[in-house]
This record gives C-alpha cells, structure tokens and sequence, in this order.
C-alpha cells in the first residue's frame, strides 16, 4: 500500500514518462522525414525530373527532396549535396 505522498509521486513520474514517450515518439517521426539535394542542369530538371516527381513522392513519401538547378559540375566535398544530375563530360 502506497502513502498518500508516494501516490502523488507516482502520478508525478507518470506524467513525466508520458512525456518522454511523447518526445520520443515525435522525434522519430521527424527522424524518419530524410533529406535528400540534388544538383541538376536546368534543362534536365524541367523537362525529365519535374515530370516524374509525383511518382517519386508516391514511392518515397518520407523524403523531402530539395532540387537545385545548376550547370556547374559540382565539389562534393565543398557543398551539401548528395547527387548531382547532368549529362555530358564530368
């Protein structure tokens, strides 16, 4: 049998743990969104990948997906970038 004191305790640390769980619940919902950049040359990107982007959030719909359009090829160890899409030499 519990005092009144470790009544109000317990309720105190349920509440608490109800909390964490929370917390935790929600960070790994944010955990599971995956970022992914792209460099790809204008041309490509308007007339080959932007047709095709609903199919891919279709597949992939955790991914949040940042296009950027260049010409350049690209340094990875000088930018945040995790592919670059072009066609030609590089």
């Amino acid at each position: 049998m519990l005092t009144d004191t470790a009544k109000q305790l317990t309720k105190q640390i349920n509440k608490g743990f109800e909390l964490i769980g929370s917390g935790v619940g929600a960070a790994t919902q944010i955990e599971s969104l995956q970022r992914l950049v792209l460099e790809v040359v204008q041309s490509l990107l308007e007339n080959w990948l932007v047709p095709r982007l609903n199919d891919f959030y279709d597949c992939f719909p955790n991914v949040e997906l940042q296009l950027n359009a260049s010409e350049q090829l690209v340094d990875f160890n000088q930018r945040d970038i995790h592919g670059h899409l072009h066609f030609g030499h590089g």
